[in-house]
């Protein structure tokens, strides 16, 4: 243990022998922490400028902008021509410029373009740019879809109204037509039902001048017979009985000759009759004539009705269809899928989301740069070869390497932490886990700088074999581009990344709240790490010692040669 010690505590003051070694060790970290804390403590936009050009800078172009500048975004009006703006972002003076019509309103068939140009070289605020502007645009579209939509459904409104109205106007028209039908046909019925056929017989007149001369010729025998009654030989009273009867059928003979011989009023009758015959001949005619018009009339009120019906089935038919339209809220029928984001932490500063990425990558850095710089700065004293002969284990020199950069680390691991409460106070619970996390990343890339040190015989060759690996587990991590973007292949080599592992489940622990037993199967890939790679320093920390074996007993072979050619001359 003592060895451990002494052994720690000389390459401490190997590596704080400088004033500024060792103010750089305290100060780097603090006033890391204080610029990321000051720049990434917001949740704004970011500070970007945005050049808009339109033909006519209208109400709608203004209302455009006053929203771009309510995000906190700057605007640049190029009302000349649209080559001033891009001339310009190839410059980096504005970051996007917008062509935007002069009126948003659409009233044909036609729809509204918007066209913004973006630099693609610029790839870290591209996306953000064009993510930014189309989530404003679509706000926009949305609004003015709400108003079409609120015009669509407001005439689908007024539609449905004057159809319900109409439909009830037809309903009083068939109503009406059913009636009339019925009194047509009625009066049909009637119609039919009176007889007004005249005969055809005809009156002749003259029986009444046959009568006549019957009745005279009637008269001309009575008279015989009266002179004949008169001349036989009859008793006075069955003569006077005769007589009375001949005398009174003479009577009433006369009676009737003297009506027979007066035929102005049988004429007048006859005149009557034929006229009435006439008229009944008309009145028939009349009669069959309204009733083939009552027949036409009562088929075409019904081919009326029948219409009636159709035009009033189809009208329910489309009420029914316009009742059918449940959904009359425009913003609801012009974005039916209503999206919602929930996070699934927290809402924080960008400093939440960048403060498990940004202390890994301080670690990963400090501890393969002084993992190196121990190394070599062990190999190139000039009491290496002392150290060498030295009864101390293998081990012990590699663990004491450890231990110093562990040491040194844990100090700026405390500053960082210490100096985070100021912006992070609601991360204090998870710090002792993510304290250990950080334990174990150190451990992996104080290892990997020491192996870099036992391979690289040149301090500046290893420094830069250090700077550069540290470079390339970065750029396969995600913090600068997305893993998924990458070719799967290598994607699942990233995985395994430490830088990855450790960034991942200091995020769980730090933003998301999780347990440590969460993350137990991380946790045991860099313990695994931390071990592999200590059995690696263990072989090449033997390979170096039998090397330097060699090259020692080389050394003074020739020393012992050159002695001994020289002990040889002199004599």
């Amino acid at each position: 243990m003592l060895n451990f010690w002494l052994l720690t505590k000389k390459n401490l003051r190997l590596l704080l022998r400088a004033k500024w070694s060792a103010l750089i060790v305290f100060l780097a970290p603090l006033l890391l922490i204080l610029i990321l804390g000051l720049t990434f403590n917001t949740s704004s936009q970011y500070g970007l400028t945005i050049g808009v050009h339109s033909s006519e800078f209208t109400a709608d172009v203004q209302q455009l902008t006053a929203s771009l500048e309510a995000q906190n975004f700057t605007i640049k009006e190029f009302p000349s021509s649209v080559d001033t703006c891009v001339e310009e972002i190839s410059e980096g003076l504005v970051h996007t410029c917008l062509v935007v019509p002069p009126s948003l309103q659409v009233s044909d068939n036609i729809a509204k373009e918007v066209i913004f140009y973006l630099d693609p070289s610029n790839i870290n605020l591209v996306w953000m740019v064009q993510q930014t502007l189309e989530s404003e645009f679509s706000l926009q579209s949305q609004q003015l879809a709400e108003q079409l939509g609120q015009d669509t459904l407001s005439r689908i409104t007024s539609a449905k109204d004057k159809v319900t109205t109409q439909n009830g106007v037809l309903g009083n028209v068939n109503s009406q037509t059913n009636s009339a039908v019925s009194a047509a046909g009625t009066a049909k019925d009637s119609l039919s039902t009176i007889n007004v056929v005249v005969g055809n017989a005809t009156y002749n007149v003259s029986f009444i001048d046959e009568a006549k001369l019957g009745i005279t010729s009637g008269k001309s025998k009575l008279s015989d017979a009266k002179d004949v009654v008169e001349d036989a030989n009859l008793s006075g009273t069955a003569q006077s009985n005769i007589l009375s009867a001949i005398n009174s059928a003479e009577t009433q003979f006369e009676t009737v000759l003297a009506t027979l011989n007066n035929d102005s009023s049988i004429t007048s009758l006859l005149s009557e009759l034929e006229s009435m015959r006439t008229r009944l001949s008309q009145a028939a005619s009349a009669i069959s004539e309204s009733n083939n018009n009552l027949a036409t009339t009562t088929s075409a009120l019904q081919e009326v009705q029948s219409s009636l019906n159709g035009v009033t089935s189809a009208l329910q038919e489309v009420q029914s269809v316009l009742e059918g339209q449940q959904i009359t809220d425009a913003a609801t029928l012009t974005a039916p899928l209503n999206v919602r984001v929930e996070t699934v932490a927290p809402q924080g500063t960008y400093l939440n989301y960048l403060f498990p990425g940004l202390l890994v990558l301080v670690i990963m850095f400090t501890s393969l740069l002084l993992g190196t710089t121990l190394v070599m700065m062990e190999k190139n004293s000039p009491a290496f070869l002392r150290n060498f002969f030295a009864p101390v284990s293998k081990v012990t020199f590699i663990t004491s390497t450890y231990l110093t950069n562990l040491f040194l680390i844990l100090i700026e691991i405390i500053i960082i932490l210490l100096v985070s409460l100021v912006f992070l106070k609601s991360g204090l619970a998870s710090f002792p886990a993510v304290a250990l996390v950080l334990f174990l990343a150190a451990s992996i890339f104080t290892f990997l700088g020491m192996i870099i040190g036992y391979v690289f015989a040149n301090e500046e060759t290893g420094i830069l074999a250090a700077i550069s690996l540290g470079n390339v587990l970065l750029f396969l991590s995600g913090m600068i581009f997305p893993l998924e973007g990458i070719s799967p292949a290598l994607r699942s080599i990233a995985a395994f990344n430490p830088f990855v592992i450790a960034e991942s489940v200091i995020r769980e622990l730090f933003i998301f709240g999780s347990s440590l037993g969460s993350v137990w199967m991380e946790l045991l890939i860099l313990l695994a790490y931390t071990v592999v790679l200590f059995l690696i320093i263990l072989l090449l920390e033997s390979l170096l010692h039998q090397h330097l074996v060699e090259r020692f007993l080389r050394h003074h072979q020739k020393k012992h040669k050159r002695k001994a050619i020289n002990k040889k001359n002199t004599k």
